[in-house]
């Protein structure tokens, strides 16, 4: 299993919950639609310049900002 499988679990259930499609979060992310696909297989993960737009793209707060981020590894957002 990938090590960012989890993350990539929680960015299609946060994609989910706001009826996205993979394009609609790669259109708002500024991505490919295969980046959505990579992050959500776990085979690669979101640069850290995109995370403002995924985390707007995808509604998100504080907290769920905070889960996304610790599930990356990538320590505390700003």
């Amino acid at each position: 299993m990938s090590i960012t499988k989890t993350a990539g679990d929680l960015i299609k259930k946060l994609r989910e919950a706001e009826h996205l499609s993979q394009q609609e979060l790669a259109t708002a992310a500024g991505v490919s639609r295969s980046a959505v696909s990579l992050w959500e297989s776990g085979q690669t993960q979101p640069a850290t310049s995109r995370l403002g737009r995924l985390f707007d793209a995808l509604n998100l707060g504080n907290e769920d900002r905070r889960a996304l981020v610790a599930a990356f590894g990538a320590g505390d957002p700003e």
